[in-house]
């Protein structure tokens, strides 16, 4: 694991999170809608975009374990993406992705 760099930084890896859970979960829906509007060399997978999400994840949960204050809410904000793209490609609950979403925001205040 990447070695916590401070409070002042590591908050690319939130983003780079952030932007991969969403870009894997577009790529899921234009897959099962068969919708090919990306050529097909520079189209990413949805496993590779979950993979290097799951990755930044896990470096963040590693961080908040160590006590690093700043990047709770990032946290909690990162598992409500991460079961939302479960859900949107599982066909599961709605429910469960809302309370994630809505205690993400009362982590953030």
């Amino acid at each position: 694991r990447k070695k916590y760099p401070g409070f002042l930084f590591g908050y690319d890896a939130f983003h780079k999170a952030i932007c991969l859970y969403g870009e894997a979960r577009v790529i899921a829906q234009l897959h099962r809608n068969r919708c090919n509007l990306l050529p097909p060399v520079s189209r990413p997978t949805s496993a590779l975009c979950k993979k290097h999400a799951y990755k930044y994840h896990a470096m963040i949960q590693s961080w908040v374990k160590s006590g690093a204050p700043n990047h709770v809410h990032h946290l909690s904000i990162l598992d409500a993406e991460k079961s939302a793209l479960l859900s949107s490609t599982q066909k599961g609950d709605f429910k469960e992705v809302c309370q994630l979403y809505e205690k993400s925001i009362r982590d953030s205040v």
